[in-house]
């Protein structure tokens, strides 16, 4: 994991101290598929938006045209 990520992540640990929860939220700044791989790993749920441009972002989710407003997309991971 980057800094950033050992950052979110040492959060989320201080968060599970005082809560229990399923599903964490968070925007493109902090996310990463490496992270979500990890935190995956650790039993959270993640979700988030990554950029297309990111480090092992999946080709076969990358659309090369313009997409309407409110199109959504995504993978499920087993």
């Amino acid at each position: 994991l980057n800094y950033t990520s050992c950052q979110v992540y040492h959060l989320i640990k201080q968060l599970s101290l005082h809560k229990s929860f399923n599903n964490i939220y968070m925007n493109n700044f902090f996310s990463n598929i490496n992270l979500f791989k990890f935190l995956r790993n650790h039993n959270y749920g993640v979700c988030g938006t990554v950029r297309t441009n990111s480090s092992k972002f999946l080709n076969s989710l990358k659309v090369k045209k313009k997409l309407d407003w409110n199109t959504f997309s995504g993978i499920v991971v087993d």
